[in-house]
């Protein structure tokens, strides 16, 4: 997304109290946003249906050796995540 349009985004979100806005501690032009309670809640709600399906789908679909192959490729990808402090350089 072009950061004006995160910045109506994340605007909503604030208004309707699902991020909290704090001045950035060492650079004052900066803020940090926090996902309040609320939107915590929020996504929880929103992320129930699909964690449901997929429960069921790989209850139904997938055996043990399976489930211990999506526990590895979680690893790898967890790994992938933490790279560089998970933030992909910009283009120039």
């Amino acid at each position: 997304m072009l950061p004006q349009s995160l910045t109506r985004v994340l605007a909503a979100l604030e208004a309707d109290g699902l991020v909290a806005r704090t001045p950035h501690p060492t650079d004052g032009r900066g803020a940090l946003l926090h996902v309040t309670d609320s939107g915590l809640a929020a996504l929880s709600a929103e992320m129930a249906p699909r964690d449901r399906w997929m429960a069921e789908a790989m209850a139904a679909v997938c055996g043990n050796e399976d489930r211990e192959v999506l526990m590895r490729a979680c690893e790898v990808m967890q790994r992938l995540v933490d790279f560089g402090d998970g933030v992909a350089p910009r283009e120039p």
